[in-house]
Parts: structure tokens; C-alpha cells; sequence
């Protein structure tokens, strides 16, 4: 409201309230045209775990912050308007809360303590994707006053910790296979520390990765990203799931020693630290130079890949433009809080792959089959010698394995630094490091080495050694006969002396910190290893993200409905459904979606349940417990997922089709329902997770490959309730005697109890299918028989070629004869037994066997799981196999992986 002063300043024509207006808007479409780019595409993220803000401060559009700086020119235009006076307060007031609130806000909750001080915790999960093990860490971080601190997610570790073993690189071939660790990883994580659930999480992986083609690394790490989305925590970025260069790794380690030993003294913290990480491939070597340190000009143009200048604790270098331009406006006010000076020059940074202990192990030999004077690392017997059982004198010497270990360091190549004393090895540049000014902080295999020769007291986490020290071990580990420590012990002690030495300088007796943990906060403990680093590398630009994405959602704080390009949701309240043009009003599989309409994909076989009172029969016979993890295959949009959530401890929904999944998700989100678990893929091809109840709505033309696939899962889980075509789930339940026992019957019985929970008349779905269906439910057998599946099911193809037939017939067949004779021969040669059985004495024997059972006039339909079990047995003992009778033209014994595909349906 304007009073009786106000005033208008001419600018060439123009209301100077209308240009600053314009002014005002054209950079606000600029900015959120940058957010607009950085924006991730996982539109939940934003909305889960927030802390609470001030509602004016969440109205509030960001782009506000630059008016402060035009308040000059304007300054007798806003003075004379008193709306315009009381605007300007209130956003200078915003304007400071809002960069203390950027700095203190992230993937956690915010509080305020008692004198207006703002504190938040802020939780990262880290996955460390090593060439020998997969490692999570849940790091938990309290920010109040400009302060971090690391708190306790573990008792008594600082840090909630778990692993697998077996790097990422070890499903190269296969890089689905890698998903069961990462999702026991991920919700091992999430049960430890429940607060988390919800923060960012991000896999970064090393040298195994590293080693390993592109194209084969890139597949492992989209399985990765997948797995994150689908687990309870936020995959804010695909850059979060990446393989790290060896510099990043030494860069992350060196912050996460930083922020310790720099917020908490010690004996040893006078001096700034080098930090030397030895891995299983690769080493790293990094510390901050001195600010008196000489580098000269040539030397500092010829090694900028060495050198890095180092930004406050979540401010990493930006990588993109548009990243630059939000890193500069959010953290152009925002104070340093690294706890140590920043006085000092740029980071030193180098990483040299295939000189971690590992890899080094297979240089260093490679070194010694090629040398000239061979030494023997591992046994200590003489080149070329046969086995006896005698002792070999021992040949080796801690000199002669030194000077190999010095020839695959490659010492003596020259780096092309000005001084040559600055060339570490392998021609790599060690930097302008004085070793004396520094304290050594060196982990991993080091402390390893350590610890198994005697020099890590017992409990100890961390101790100071010398070099000397490591040398003195080496020698007693070389004089050892054969036996006298682990195979690899003279070598590890000497090349960990000879890396510290005469690749890093480090003098004989000066001490050096050799840690497997980090002592913080009173004892507590926490691993010495790079994702601390990480974590902190990430906490206040992705927080200025996640905050103006939060501003940039008003509708749905709102509780207003955008428009969703997959169909149309019913909004409270509203009556109306209007499907999508083209939608011709059909709606999805899996018990439609509250209202929601698609288009049916006919190659996924969707069809919609329609018939409420199927669904309460499906909940009733799963018999669902509190403590249960249901997978439900084929959820559509979610009407029986939205009732097993309600009952279940946690769902886990596979779904192929990506529209049906995202809307599933969103419906659950919407009711407030957290313990859902949306996997998107083909449930023959995705591996199931551990799991006690399968409830399933099946395309029918994968009946039988889900069957075999789902009574083949292990750990065994309680039950299934599934739907087929009526056709197939009647040979699935039939009983000894009726027309459709079979294979079908017989093999899945013999895993589990099959019982019939009611049919469902093809009315019951729309559009309807051209066949009935029947739900199924499989208990499954506690004790499953120990027998040998594809020979069982050999047999049983044999005896059901003509069911309706006696099994002599069915055995005297002269296809099935040659194949068994054949089968016969291998497994006497195999057992070095004579064979006695040829041409037609082979056929007798085969006939006698039969009728020895009593079985050889029974029809194949007639007969008992329990008989044909000690048919097989009989069968055995006499040398007679069936492994590949399902193909009598080859003689070839392939496992019957395809046992499961007893007859083609007729879906």
C-alpha cells in the first residue's frame, strides 16, 4: 500500500518499480533454469526425512538473496514506500537465515536449542565398492553453530559398519549377481540405524573397478544404481554411483584424517599429517604443502594433475559450469569450517595403481620370473625343483628380495621434476615433501603387516612404528624355514619397508602412525578409510540443492495433484476420472490404482482384477504375519499392495512394467506407507530377495518358468499364493489317478504342499481373458528331500512319454535304451568299473531292474511321488542315469536346467 509521499524517479520512460521488477525476473528464470538442470531425477527424494522450517522462510524464493545487493540504487524508491521498507527488513532478516540455514541444513532433522542456535543431524551412507569387499558406512553428523561433529551410529564404533566380501569386479561377468550384497548391505543399514532411512546414499568404487573394462565397470555400476533406488535410502545423483580415480580416493582419505586428527590434538598433531592408504590394488599418497614449499614453475605446469586446491567441507570442486555458478551463489558467504589452517598451499594427491599389496604381490613375482637372479618368495626351494618330500636349504635373503621388490617399484625411472630427489617411483612425481615436517599416517594392509609380526600390541587400533622397525621384521621373516609364517610374510614386510622408505623417504627411526581405526569422542572408534572423506565432501552442495528443490515443489506441500503423463489420479475428494486420451478407458493389472487409467500393455498380459473378494481371499490365504517380507509379483497400481502393506513388515514389489511401478510407489507415498520396496524388471530375470510370502498375478505364458524358478529360491520362504490359468493350475494340484497328474504335479509336490484356493471365473478381470483362472497356494515342505532333481525329473520324463502306458513301455523304447546304455558307460568309467552290460544284455538289465521295483506294469499316472523316489534309487544302485533322456539324439550329460518346463502351456 503506497502513502501520499511516494515518488517516481524517471529512468528513460520506464517505472523504476516495473524495471527492478523485470530485473528481478529475468534472473530468477535464469536461476531456475540452473536448478531446473540439477534437478535429480528421482522427484521423492527431496520430500523424505525433512527437517522443519519457518513457513515465511519456505515461501520464500531463493533468488531473494541478490536483492540485498541492488538496495543502493533503489534505496529513495524503497524508503518512500513503506511496503516496500518493511520488504526490504524482513528479506535482509531471511537473508541471513537463509545462508545459515544452507550451511546447516542436509539429509537430516533440524532443531533449535535453547538460544536460538540452530542444530541438525545430518546422516550419509557410504558404500565402498573395494577390488576385495563391498563396505557400508552410516555416518551421522551434528552441525550447530558453523561446528561439525561426528556422532555415534555404532556402540562402540563411531560408525555403523558391514561387508561382503568380494569386490564389485567379481560380477563382471554377470552383474545381477552383484545384487544380493548390495541389498543385504543397504538393509542391514537400514535396520541398524532406522534414523537414517531416507538420506543420501552413494557407491563409490576402486581400483577392482578400475581394472576392469569400461563397458563391464558401467554395467556393474547401473545394477548399482538400481539397487540404491530401490533400497529405503536416496540416490540423489547417478555421479553418487561412480568409480573413483585413485586421486579422489587419496583426496577422501586425506579429508577423512583431516577432520579427526584436526578437531581433536594428540601427541603427534604438532606436524601437519601425510596420509599413505595401501590397498589391495592401488596406493595413494597425500598431504597439504607447506606454505613455504618451493615448487618451481616448470615443475608446477608439468604436474597439475598432482596438485589440487582444497574447498571447505562440502564444497568440492564442481565439475559442470552450472554447478560452478550454484556452488559460487550458495557458498559465497559461507565461512570455512575445515579444523585446520587453510593458510597452507594446494593438496598433494597421487594414486599409483597396481602397487597396492595384492597387485605388488603379482608384480614383485613377475619381476622375479623374469629377473636374472630369481629368488623364491613363497616356499624357498631352489628354481625348477620337483616336489619331494624333503626340505630344500633355504635360499632366501631379506637383500635379494629387497633388490626385487626395488626393481618392480621402478626406483630409478626418472620423473621429470627439476630436483630428481622429488621423483618417488614408477615415475611418478613425489612433490615438494619434506618427510620430517610431516607426521605419517599410513592404514590399511600397513596395519595389516603390522599387526601379524608382532609390532600391534593386542586391542590396539593404532600404534607408532618405524620404518626401522618393518625392516627388522623383514629380516626375520626372510631367515624363516618353510612353514615358519604365512607364505607371503618375507615379501609383504619387504616391500612395506621398501614403499615407506625409498618410495615415500620416510627416515629409518622417525615415527610414523600406523592405524586400522580412528580413535574420536571419548574412544570412539571408527575405520580408517576414505568414505568419512566422501561423506564430508558432501554437505552443503548437495544440501543447496535438496533445499531449492524442497522450495521448487510448493504443489506438493500443497497437497495439489500435478498432471502425471501415465495416467490420471483421482484427487480428494473429486469424483471424476478421466482417463488419458488414447487410454480407451482400460485400466492396469494388479487391481487398478485408486482411480487410476493406462493403456494396457498386451505383451506383459495385464489384465485388470476388478473382483474385490478375490483380493480378500488372496490376504487370507497368504496367512500374512507382522514380521513377514512379502514379494508380490506384478502389483499393477497397487490395490493388493496397498492391503499387503497394511499387514507385512515390509513389500517388495517386482513389476516389469515401468509406468505400473512408478505409480505404485507414488500411491504408497502418498498414503504415508514406508515399508514398500519397488523393484523394477522381469521376475524371470531379476534375482529375488530373501523373503517369506510370494503373492503373485501372472502373465499365464510364464507359468511354468516362474514356478520352477520360485520353488527353486533359496533361503526356503513359507508360501505362495499365486494366480494361473485355471488349465495350468489344475495339473499343478492334481493328485495320483486324476487325467492331469504329471510331471508338473509330481515335481513341484515334491517341494511343497499344492492346494487349490478357489477359481476365478475370466469375469472377474477387464477386459477379460479368454480362459478362467485359479489361485494356487504352495507350502512349502521344512525339510525339503535331498535327492537329485534333474535325475528325478530324467525319470520322469521317461515314465510320462506315454502316461497312460506301463513304464515297460515306456522303458523298453529303443531312443530311451540307447541314451541309458550310453549314460551307463560314462558312469562306469567315471567309477573305474568294469562294464557289464552291452546291446541287448544292457536292455535285460534295464528290464530286470524295473520289475525287480515292482513297477514295470503300473502306469506312469498311477504311481506315487514315494514310488518313483525308490524307483530312482533302485535304478542307482544299479548304475542306470537319466541325466539328458529329455534329447535321446545326444549323448552329451547337460544339467537339466530347463527341468521345470515340463509341458508347453496353453496359456
Amino acid at each position: 500500500m503506497y502513502d501520499e509521499h511516494h515518488r517516481q524517479e524517471p529512468s528513460h520512460g520506464i517505472d523504476v518499480t516495473v524495471k527492478r521488477r523485470l530485473e528481478l525476473s529475468s534472473m530468477k528464470a535464469e536461476e531456475e533454469n540452473v536448478i531446473d538442470d540439477l534437478t535429480p531425477r528421482d522427484a521423492s527424494w527431496a520430500v523424505r526425512n525433512e527437517p522443519a522450517f519457518h513457513p515465511g522462510l519456505l515461501a520464500m524464493n531463493p533468488i531473494s538473496v541478490t536483492v540485498s545487493s541492488m538496495r543502493t540504487k533503489s534505496w529513495k524508491l524503497l524508503r518512500s514506500c513503506r511496503e516496500q521498507a518493511v520488504r526490504v527488513a524482513l528479506l535482509a532478516l531471511f537473508t541471513l537465515l537463509l545462508v545459515g540455514v544452507l550451511i546447516n541444513f542436509g539429509s537430516g532433522r533440524l532443531v533449535s536449542r535453547g538460544s536460538g542456535s540452530l542444530e541438525q543431524s545430518i546422516f550419509k551412507v557410504v558404500l565402498d565398492a573395494g577390488s576385495t569387499g563391498t563396505r557400508i558406512h552410516v555416518f551421522k553428523f551434528r552441525r550447530r553453530d558453523g561446528d561439525i561433529t561426528l556422532e555415534r551410529t555404532a556402540d562402540p564404533e563411531m560408525t555403523f559398519f558391514r561387508k561382503v566380501d568380494g569386490g564389485l569386479s567379481a560380477y563382471k561377468e554377470n552383474p545381477e549377481e552383484a545384487r544380493e550384497g548390495l541389498e543385504w548391505l543397504l538393509k542391514e543399514a537400514s535396520i541398524g540405524v532406522p534414523e537414517a532411512v531416507g538420506c543420501q546414499a552413494l557407491l563409490l568404487a576402486t581400483a577392482g573397478l578400475r581394472l576392469i573394462p569400461p563397458q563391464a565397470a558401467e554395467e556393474l555400476l547401473q545394477v548399482s544404481r538400481r539397487v540404491i533406488r530401490e533400497s529405503p535410502f536416496t540416490l540423489v545423483r547417478d555421479e553418487d554411483v561412480a568409480v573413483l580415480d585413485g586421486s579422489e580416493e587419496g583426496l577422501y582419505m586425506w579429508r577423512s584424517v583431516d577432520f579427526i586428527y584436526g578437531a581433536h590434538s594428540s601427541a603427534l598433531t604438532s606436524k601437519p599429517s601425510a596420509v599413505v592408504d595401501l590397498g589391495g590394488g592401488s596406493v595413494q599418497l597425500a598431504y597439504r604443502t607447506l606454505k613455504g614449499s618451493q615448487v618451481s614453475p616448470s615443475d608446477r605446469n608439468k604436474f597439475t594433475d598432482y596438485l589440487r586446491p582444497t574447498y571447505p567441507i562440502g564444497a568440492a570442486a564442481p565439475s559442470t559450469s552450472s554447478e560452478k555458478r550454484m556452488k559460487d551463489y550458495f557458498l559465497a558467504s559461507a565461512a570455512s569450517i575445515r579444523p585446520q589452517s587453510m593458510a597452507d598451499g594446494p593438496l598433494y594427491v597421487h594414486s599409483w595403481l597396481g602397487y597396492g599389496l595384492e597387485a605388488a604381490r603379482q608384480r614383485v613375482l613377475q619381476e622375479n620370473t623374469n629377473g636374472s637372479s630369481r629368488i623364491h618368495l613363497i616356499f624357498k626351494v631352489p628354481p625348477h625343483a620337483s616336489y619331494h618330500p624333503t626340505i630344500y636349504p633355504n635360499t632366501m635373503t631379506m637383500q635379494r628380495c629387497l633388490a626385487t621388490v626395488r626393481a618392480a617399484l621402478d626406483l630409478h625411472q626418472d620423473c621429470g621434476a627439476t630436483q630428481a630427489s622429488e621423483c618417488a617411483f614408477n615415475g611418478a612425481w613425489r612433490g615438494p615433501i619434506d618427510p620430517s615436517s610431516y607426521t605419517f599416517r599410513v592404514f590399511s594392509y600397513v596395519f595389516d603387516v603390522a599387526r601379524s609380526n608382532g609390532l600391534v600390541p593386542t586391542g590396539a587400533h593404532e600404534v607408532v612404528v618405524t620404518v626401522a622397525e618393518f625392516r627388522d621384521v623383514a629380516r626375520v621373516r626372510c631367515a624363516e624355514t618353510v612353514g615358519g609364517s604365512l607364505p607371503w610374510a618375507c615379501l609383504d614386510a619387504v616391500y612395506v619397508t621398501s614403499l615407506l622408505s625409498d618410495g615415500f623417504g620416510i627416515p629409518d627411526t622417525q615415527p610414523t602412525v600406523v592405524a586400522e581405526r580412528l580413535s574420536y569422542d571419548k574412544g570412539g572408534l571408527l575405520y580408517a578409510a576414505w568414505p568419512l572423506g566422501a561423506a564430508l565432501e558432501r554437505l552443503d552442495f548437495v544440501v543447496a540443492l535438496r533445499f531449492l528443490a524442497m522450495i521448487r515443489r510448493p504443489a506438493a506441500s500443497r497437497g495439489v495433484h500435478r498432471s502425471s503423463p501415465i495416467g490420471v489420479i483421482k484427487a480428494p475428494g473429486s469424483n471424476k476420472n478421466t482417463p488419458p486420451r488414447g487410454g480407451g478407458g482400460q485400466k492396469a493389472a494388479g487391481g487398478g490404482g485408486g482411480g487410476l487409467a493406462l493403456p494396457l500393455q498386451k505383451k506383459f498380459g495385464q489384465h485388470l482384477l476388478k473382483n474385490p473378494g478375490i483380493l480378500d481371499k488372496i490376504i487370507e490365504a497368504s496367512d500374512i504375519k507382522s514380521t513377514d517380507t512379502v514379494l508380490e509379483i506384478g502389483p499393477g497400481t497397487g490395490n493388493l499392495t496397498m492391503r499387503l502393506l497394511e499387514l507385512a513388515k515390509k513389500v517388495v514389489a517386482l513389476e516389469i512394467d515401468p509406468r505400473m511401478a512408478a505409480e505404485v510407489k507414488k500411491r504408497a507415498q502418498t498414503s504415508g506407507r514406508m515399508n514398500l520396496k519397488v523393484i523394477e524388471g522381469d521376475a524371470l530375470k531379476t534375482a529375488f530377495p530373501v523373503f517369506d510370502v510370494c503373492v503373485a498375478n501372472l502373465p499365464y505364458q510364464i507359468s511354468s518358468p516362474f514356478t520352477f524358478k520360485l520353488l527353486a529360491h533359496r533361503p526356503v520362504f513359507r508360501c505362495g499364493v499365486i494366480m494361473f490359468q485355471k488349465e495350468f493350475g489344475e495339473r499343478l494340484v492334481a493328485r495320483v489317478g486324476e487325467e492331469n497328474y504329471g510331471r508338473l504335479a509330481i515335481n513341484c509336490q515334491l517341494f511343497s504342499k499344492v492346494t487349490r484356493v478357489c477359481n476365478v471365473s475370466k469375469g472377474s478381470f477387464n477386459p477379460p481373458p479368454e480362459v478362467d483362472s485359479m489361485i494356487v497356494k504352495f507350502v512349502l515342505h521344512k525339510d525339503p528331500i535331498n535327492v537329485d532333481f534333474p535325475e528325478f525329473d530324467g525319470l520322469l520324463r521317461i515314465a510320462f512319454t506315454r502316461k497312460n502306458k506301463t513304464l515297460h513301455s515306456s522303458f523298453m523304447n529303443k531312443a530311451v535304451i540307447k541314451v541309458l546304455e550310453e549314460n551307463y558307460k560314462t558312469y562306469c568309467s567315471l567309477h573305474s568299473q568294469p562294464v557289464q552290460y552291452q546291446g541287448p544284455a544292457f536292455k535285460a538289465h534295464v528290464e530286470n531292474t524295473l520289475r525287480g521295483s515292482g513297477l514295470a506294469e503300473s502306469r506312469a499316472m498311477k504311481i506315487d511321488i514315494d514310488q518313483y523316489l525308490a524307483l530312482l534309487l533302485e535304478f542307482h544302485r544299479n548304475g542306470i542315469h537319466f541325466v539328458n533322456v529329455s534329447d535321446p539324439s545326444t549323448t552329451t550329460n547337460k544339467a537339466a536346467t530347463d527341468a521345470f518346463s515340463m509341458e508347453v502351456d496353453s496359456a
